[in-house]
């Protein structure tokens, strides 16, 4: 929380919002509200933060059957942990399968569907018997405005 007196009477403060959703702000001088107080807000999830972001559903359970279609969803969130409200994000997933004796196999990439709501659809059909490791990325920008791919949790 922070304030400021200006010199023209105006006082300004500033508050950082941290969860995301409707808000109601008051403001009073002498305990009495000024005009159009209380009003009214949304406050949105601010950009996507790979670290965040989690990934759900029964194609993580890590039993895959050969030739059988898995699939599991990512769900965006910014860095305070709100859902996003929207898609248009980019993910990158990797499937790694080894053999039972540790012997690396093709990568295969998992096809990701973007559901418009925060949400994304993945699904992979594991072709080989072996140990499957998921590797999870989202495309985000660096401070510099590089790109660079994120991993998720």
């Amino acid at each position: 929380e922070w304030q400021q007196r200006l010199d023209n009477g105006v006082c300004e403060c500033r508050y950082t919002v941290t969860v995301a959703g409707p808000y109601t702000l008051k403001v009073a001088l002498n305990g009495y509200n000024v005009a159009g107080s209380p009003f009214s807000m949304y406050c949105s999830p601010v950009e996507i933060e790979a670290a965040e972001c989690i990934c759900k559903g029964r194609g993580l359970q890590g039993i895959f059957r050969t030739g059988h279609l898995a699939n599991f969803t990512i769900i965006s969130r910014d860095r305070f942990g709100n859902k996003l409200l929207h898609g248009g994000h980019e993910f990158a997933v990797r499937v790694l399968t080894q053999t039972p004796e540790g012997v690396p196999l093709p990568d295969l990439r998992g096809k990701v569907e973007d559901l418009h709501t925060g949400g994304y659809q993945v699904t992979f059909t594991p072709q080989h018997v072996g140990n499957v490791t998921l590797s999870v990325n989202c495309k985000t920008f660096a401070e510099d405005g590089d790109i660079e791919f994120k991993p998720v949790k």
